[in-house]
Order: C-alpha cells, then structure tokens, then sequence
C-alpha cells in the first residue's frame, strides 16, 4: 500500500515537474488512507485545494503496440491499418466532466469505470497532466481493442 501511494506521488511529481514553465505544481498526497482505486489520492489532494479541471488530452492508442517487439509483426501491422481508431470525442461523451468544473474525485472515478465498461477498449486510465494556474490539465489514455 505504501509503495502504492510512494508510486503516485513520485508519478505526480514527475508530471509537474516535467511542465517547469508553470509557476504552481500540483499538491501531493499526504494521506495513507487505503484508497478505493489507484489515482484516488492524487485526485482527493487536488480538490482538497480546489483545483478546476483544465484542459482534457484525450490519446488513443491502437489495437497492438509496434514498439512492443512481440507485437511488431506483419499481422499485428495489418490489423492496426484496417481497424478504426477510436474518435477521441467517443471517449469524450463518457466523460462526467468538463474544462472549468472544480475536481471531484468520485466523478473521475466513475468516469473510469465507465470508460473500462466500454468493449471496445483494452484498457484505459484518466490521470492528472500538469498543473498550472490552479486548474489541472487531465490525460485520457485509452487503448482499443480488436472489435
């Protein structure tokens, strides 16, 4: 549980500190309450400060990752030119949240859930970007499944 915790904290550190240009930096965790999901502890510091949501970056990945080199093979390169990606505003639409609405941790955990609901995704993960201007920039990553 602690390396857990140690984990999203050095993930969120890594992620302010890779945007220097910002003046502020996200809050870190301080707690060590048992959490329901694995991002909850970033997510409850952010809006014990009264973060907002800043802009969502929505990144869908394809159905095999060539940079994988188990997966770089002709039949895997096929696949990945003759499926359709997922439109980022697919992913959008199951999202319960918007640029400029205060952070609630219990929102991006159901749009998590919903997100991994979805059959036409492998996996998926909605995580802090980057703070700045005490809003946080949001990642959506998701990555498709062969439907």
């Amino acid at each position: 549980m602690v390396r857990c915790i140690l984990r999203i904290v050095v993930l969120v550190l890594a992620l302010c500190v890779s945007r220097l240009t910002y003046a502020e930096t996200c809050p870190v965790p301080t707690t060590t309450v048992a959490n329901p999901w694995e991002d909850a502890a970033v997510w409850d510091a952010l809006a014990a400060q009264d973060y907002l949501i800043g802009d969502e970056h929505i990144v869908v990945d394809n159905v095999f990752d060539l940079n994988v080199p188990v997966q770089d093979i002709w039949y895997a390169r096929l696949a990945n030119k003759l499926h359709i990606k997922t439109h980022p505003r697919a992913i959008r639409e199951q999202l319960l949240f918007k640029s400029g609405d205060p952070v609630n941790p219990r929102v991006i955990y159901e749009s998590s859930r919903r997100l991994h609901a979805l059959l036409y995704l492998q996996s998926s993960s909605i995580r802090p970007q980057s703070c700045h201007d005490h809003r946080v920039d949001v990642s959506v990553h998701v990555k498709d499944a062969w439907t």
